[in-house]
């Protein structure tokens, strides 16, 4: 009596301790666990990024470019002699005034301001948008995707569960069956073949039990690895949670809702604009454009480092 006791309580705390789930509860975590999911999103951001991407382009652009050369081997500004003595001291002269310099820089600032593109920007936009449109149809696919498999397998293990509890209580009914028969035979009230019968009966009930525990074990771990559930088998429990309806549309009536806001259409169609604006695109490219700007430069010499804060420099400036 006393070890029946304890075997009661430690069920009845393995029932309080057993978490139930909801349908909504599963499908709930299952979307928010989901890898797929997670990839699309990121995707998502991607295509956002995008966007920005080609609004930046109508902005003007802004560049800073910084070059230092250096001349190895010696500079010689020697003239080659003209036969004419007046003309060969002038050149001696030039030469001896030039200091050559073995290295040399140059700074440079560039702002470009695109006027008219040819439609790149535009194209661009459209392009960029209905990416982000299709990507969000396949966000919302996906999602209807991990939603049926998970109302599939919460359907399948709540199946595998009502058919415990029925191999179970088949299990009960059979073991007090055969109680009843051997309790007749000892008064010889019922025949061998009565016990061995009944005996058959709860053997093939006690298969049909452990069989179902089996099927529900294997449902219950399906479902929470696929929804990510963090649980063990002995803490986990689902309930009905999904209320009987009675639909009442024909067949017209259910392909009209199909073909309405279908996510698959609507993905096929823009990938054929998607299509169009590539090569719109593309053709942009062998057009001309107008584009305004100016450059801002400074070229100076030096001989090495050490007259680095001594360089001259002469300023550039470009307007186009």
């Amino acid at each position: 009596m006393r070890c029946l006791s304890i075997l009661i309580l430690a069920g009845v705390f393995c029932t309080v301790t057993a978490k139930v789930y909801s349908l909504g509860e599963i499908v709930g975590i299952a979307v928010k666990n989901s890898r797929s999911i997670k990839t699309i999103e990121q995707e998502m951001y991607k295509s956002e990024a995008e966007v920005q991407a080609v609004y930046g382009q109508s902005f003007p652009h802004v560049s800073l470019q910084m070059n230092l050369s250096h001349n190895f081997s010696e500079v010689d500004y020697d003239f080659a002699p003209t036969g004419n003595e007046f003309v060969d001291n002038l050149l001696k002269s030039i030469s001896s005034r030039i200091e050559p310099k073995q290295s040399s820089g140059q700074i440079g600032l560039t702002l470009d301001q695109p006027l008219f593109a040819q439609g790149k920007v535009y194209y661009g936009l459209k392009l960029a948008k209905k990416n982000r449109v299709i990507l969000n149809c396949k966000l919302q696919e996906e999602k209807l995707r991990v939603r049926g498999i998970i109302v599939k397998q919460y359907f399948n293990a709540l199946m595998h569960s009502r058919n415990y509890q029925i191999a179970n209580e088949s299990v009960i009914i059979a073991r007090e069956a055969h109680r009843v028969v051997t309790t007749r035979q000892s008064v010889g009230t019922s025949s061998e073949f009565d016990t061995l019968s009944s005996r058959l009966h709860l053997k093939n009930a006690e298969l049909a039990l452990t069989k179902t525990e089996i099927e529900r074990r294997n449902a219950y771990e399906t479902l929470l690895t696929t929804s990510g559930i963090t649980e063990s088998l002995s803490s986990f429990g689902l309930v009905d949670s999904v209320p009987l309806r009675e639909y009442t549309l024909d067949l017209d009536q259910t392909l009209e809702l199909v073909k309405k806001d279908n996510l698959t259409l609507v993905q096929l169609s823009g990938y054929g604009e998607v299509f169009d604006y590539r090569i719109k695109l593309a053709m942009t490219d062998y057009l001309p454009g107008i584009f305004a700007g100016i450059t801002l430069g400074r070229n100076g010499q030096l001989n090495g480092y050490s007259e680095f804060d001594n360089i001259r420099w002469v300023d550039s400036r470009i307007v186009h």
